[in-house]
C-alpha cells in the first residue's frame, strides 16, 4: 500500500510542455498547494477523451516526477497531453476502497501480517513481549508450567500441590537433593537402619521455608542428620528417629544452614 499525500485548495493548473504517454515527468505552471511531500495523484485533461489519473512519487518546485507505474493510474490509460492541458490533484478510486478495505479487515492491517487484538475478544496471542510501565511483561513471566523462581510476589490464599518420590539408599544413607524441594518421600532402606542426611547450603542451596515431607515406608529405622554437622544444625525434638515403620516427619528450613525437624520421631 502507497502511503500518499493530499492537500486542501489545490490550483487548477496547466502543463508547460507536451508530453508522451511514457515520460516519467512534466512542469506545471502553478503548483500553489500541490502536495509538497509523499506521493499524490493527480488528473490531466479531465473530462475529456484523453483523461489520465496519474501517481506522482515527488513534486519540486513546479517539476512533478511521476512514480513507477504511476502512468495510467486507477484505470486509466496512460496517454500523450499537450502544453496547456489542464491538470489538479484528486482522489482517486484507490483511495476510498483502501480505507473501505481497511475498515471492514480483522487481519494484515497498518503494516501487520497478524489480527487485529480487540480489548474484549477472545484471542490467543504469540510473540508479544509486555513489560513494567510500557504494559509489556518481561520474558520471564511466570508460566504454569516449567522451574521459575518468583521473587517479591503475594500469593493470597495459595493452594500447594506436591508430589512424590522414593529415594534410593547407598550404603545406607540418602542425601536430600535439590529435586527433593516440596516433595513426599517414600524413603525405605528395607529392614536396615539408614540416614537421611541434609546438605550444606553451599551443595545443595534449598530455599529458606523449604518444607520435605518423609514417610519412612520400610522396617529398617532411618535417622535425619546433616550431612555436614559443623555447617548445617539440624534442630529436633525428642529426637531425629522416625519412631516406627509408616511415621512422618517433616524438615523445614529456616535459615541458611539451619533446619527443624518435626512429626513422629524418637530420641
Amino acid at each position: 500500500m502507497t502511503v500518499r499525500a493530499y492537500s486542501g485548495a489545490a490550483t487548477p493548473t496547466t502543463i508547460t510542455a507536451g508530453i508522451t504517454s511514457s515520460a516519467t515527468s512534466l512542469i506545471i505552471a502553478n503548483s500553489t498547494n500541490w502536495p509538497t511531500t509523499g506521493a499524490f495523484s493527480f488528473v490531466i485533461d479531465p473530462g475529456l477523451a484523453g483523461e489520465e489519473k496519474v501517481l506522482a512519487a515527488s513534486i519540486s518546485g513546479t517539476t512533478v516526477t511521476i512514480a513507477s507505474g504511476g502512468r495510467g493510474y486507477d484505470g486509466t490509460t496512460a496517454a500523450s497531453h499537450t502544453a496547456g492541458a489542464v491538470c489538479y490533484p484528486v482522489p482517486t478510486a484507490i483511495d476510498f476502497s483502501e480505507a473501505n478495505t481497511h475498515v471492514n479487515a480483522s487481519s494484515a492491517v497498518h503494516g501487520l501480517s497478524g489480527s487485529v487484538v480487540g480489548t474484549t475478544d477472545t484471542q490467543v496471542l504469540t510473540n508479544k513481549d509486555l513489560s513494567s510501565s510500557t504494559n509489556t511483561m518481561p520474558s520471564t513471566v511466570a508460566t504454569l508450567t516449567g522451574s521459575q523462581t518468583l521473587t517479591n510476589k503475594t500469593l493470597t490464599s495459595p493452594i500447594a500441590t506436591t508430589g512424590q518420590s522414593t529415594p534410593s539408599f547407598s550404603s545406607n544413607v540418602y542425601t536430600l537433593q535439590s529435586s527433593d524441594q516440596g516433595l513426599l518421600l517414600l524413603a525405605s532402606n528395607s529392614t536396615t537402619a539408614g540416614t537421611i542426611n541434609i546438605p550444606t547450603n553451599a551443595s545443595v542451596a534449598f530455599p529458606v521455608g523449604t518444607v520435605i515431607n518423609i514417610i519412612q515406608t520400610g522396617s529398617g529405622q532411618l535417622t535425619i542428620a546433616a550431612s555436614n554437622s559443623g555447617t548445617t544444625t539440624v534442630n529436633a525434638t525428642p529426637g531425629f528417629k522416625f519412631r516406627t515403620q509408616n511415621s512422618m516427619a517433616q524438615i523445614i528450613k529456616t535459615a541458611t544452614d539451619t533446619w527443624y525437624a518435626v512429626g513422629d520421631l524418637t530420641a
